[in-house]
């Protein structure tokens, strides 16, 4: 093999391998956040079939916030106060007041 050839190949392989580590990671797309609940001991689970079985079972969810988290305190004040306000009250008492 010429020494041309080989500076050749040398060049493409150095060329690949600066492009491969050049390129961001892809993040794997099937890899969701998890959704958590409350359970009522006060303690949080994975959702699902199953979720807070050891615990008491899931505790009912007060009011969804405006950001989509979830808000599962007894008391109405400050409720998602740090997740731009309640979007809608889930539990009785202030869903009959709407």
């Amino acid at each position: 093999m010429r020494s041309s050839s080989i500076h050749r190949s040398l060049s493409i392989v150095a060329a690949l391998a600066v492009f491969a580590f050049a390129m961001p990671a892809q993040a794997d797309s099937s890899k969701k956040s998890e959704v958590m609940v409350q359970c009522k001991d006060g303690s949080s689970s994975k959702a699902g079939h199953g979720a807070c079985s050891h615990h008491g079972g899931v505790q009912p969810a007060t009011a969804k916030c405006k950001d989509g988290s979830m808000y599962y305190g007894e008391s109405h004040s400050g409720a998602c106060s740090s997740h731009g306000g309640v979007d809608k009250w889930l539990d009785k008492e202030k869903s009959d007041k709407k």
